[in-house]
């Protein structure tokens, strides 16, 4: 008996070692991945500093990425003093159209190297909203129980300082594509 109960005690000791060895793991295994996250700035940068350390003599030309972005009003001003071709997405950060929407033009954006932004209505003044609202041309019938209103998402592309065409609504990317199209923005 005295045999049986010391086997049973090893065995009993065994596993108990056996759990706590795996959830250790476990935990080591989670905590990692949460470091990896939050750090991946610092790893970046490792992973820069050992390219530089590798390729001393070769001088890297940074990649140019295209993205949509946001701007503020006095940017969105700026856009029509420029004789480039701009386009600029009236948005809403709540607005569920607006969030299906946004992906969609930044693949449009990298697709064809364009710099597309985006303009959120509910950060500007009452002053800004109506100033926006009285220039853009498919805005100005926009109404709801005699208020202004700038439905989002609307898309505006503006060239050689003025509105060329605007269009109202969540675009399809081949939609979106074709509005540019139409409008010489893209071929």
């Amino acid at each position: 008996m005295i045999k049986r109960s010391s086997i049973l005690n090893i065995i009993i000791t065994f596993l108990i070692i056996s759990i706590i060895s795996v959830s250790l793991l476990v935990i080591n295994k989670f905590s990692s991945k949460s470091n990896l996250s939050n750090n991946s700035t610092n790893s970046n940068n490792y992973i820069d500093e050992e390219k530089k350390n590798t390729d001393d003599n070769t001088e890297e030309k940074p990649q140019e990425k295209y993205d949509l972005y946001e701007i503020n009003y006095a940017e969105y001003l700026s856009r029509f003093n420029n004789n480039k071709p701009y386009i600029v997405l009236l948005t809403m950060n709540d607005c569920p159209h607006c969030i299906e929407y946004k992906p969609i033009a930044n693949m449009i954006a990298n697709d064809y190297k364009l710099n597309i932004s985006f303009l959120s209505v509910e950060k500007i003044t009452n002053e800004q909203y109506n100033n926006i609202h009285d220039t853009i041309n498919v805005l100005k019938d926009q109404y709801y129980d005699n208020e202004k209103v700038i439905p989002t998402p609307t898309t505006i592309i503006i060239n050689n300082n003025k509105e060329v065409s605007s269009k109202l609504g969540s675009l399809s990317y081949d939609k979106l594509k074709d509005f540019l199209i139409e409008n010489k923005i893209i071929n």
